[in-house]
């Protein structure tokens, strides 16, 4: 899951920096400008989940949310193959009436 996360978080800053990408968290957003403050923001987020879940293992209900988080982990990055290959489409194809951006 940590390492779905950090990718999750190269893939955006890399995609922000390239000028396709517009992030839809709202409180990320925030700090699109700052590359270093929203690396802190998300690594913050997923180290205090991670020491909670890790603290908690021994209860049923820790291992079932850690298993939903990885699995909205993977539909995440499932996600990313989608945009990433429609992106790719697009900038092929500018013809195309859609826009990766949509997405």
């Amino acid at each position: 899951m940590c390492a779905l996360q950090t990718l999750d978080l190269w893939l955006t800053q890399h995609q922000i920096q390239a000028g396709q990408f517009v992030e839809a968290n709202v409180v990320a957003a925030a700090w699109v400008d700052e590359p270093g403050a929203l690396a802190a923001y998300k690594l913050s987020l997923l180290g205090a989940g991670t020491f909670i879940l890790y603290r908690l293992r021994g209860h049923w209900q820790a291992e079932a949310g850690a298993w939903l988080l990885l699995a909205a982990s993977v539909g995440l990055m499932g996600w990313w193959a989608f945009y990433l290959g429609y992106q790719r489409r697009c900038l092929d194809a500018p013809t195309l009436a859609w826009s990766a951006l949509a997405y």
